[in-house]
């Protein structure tokens, strides 16, 4: 009985320690931090308090301040980057990309959507309606 109590002891310490350093952005990840603006972190803890996640990544140059207002309306517009894409969606499901002798061409594809990104920046957004 006495083992399995300090199991269950060393296992919640080793929880609650994750827990407590894992709450503090600038020990993430960069794609950590966009997936917690995002909302696919597996935490309910970073789905309600994004704004320390917001902080870090403009401090990280990860997304950019004039697209703050549609990340944090979870809106895709024309010109943002992958970054700032998954800062407002979330991860992606897959992501494929053409190469051209004018440039690059991303597909982001998301349930519903395909999101087209030209040389690094949104240049259009597909969505699909169900019947």
């Amino acid at each position: 009985m006495k083992h399995a109590n300090f199991i269950y002891l060393l296992i919640t310490m080793l929880f609650i320690g994750g827990c407590v350093t894992a709450k503090d952005p600038a020990t993430l990840s960069d794609s950590r931090i966009l997936h917690a603006i995002g909302g696919t972190y597996d935490n309910i803890y970073y789905q309600a308090n994004k704004e320390p996640f917001i902080e870090e990544a403009l401090k990280r140059n990860l997304i950019r301040e004039e697209k703050l207002g549609d990340i944090r309306s979870s809106r895709i517009s024309h010109g943002m980057t992958l970054n700032e894409v998954i800062a407002s969606w979330g991860f992606y499901q897959n992501i494929n990309r053409d190469y051209y002798e004018f440039g690059t061409r991303t597909q982001i594809v998301y349930n519903s959507a395909y999101i087209y990104l030209t040389d690094g920046f949104v240049s259009s957004i597909s969505t699909r309606s169900r019947y």
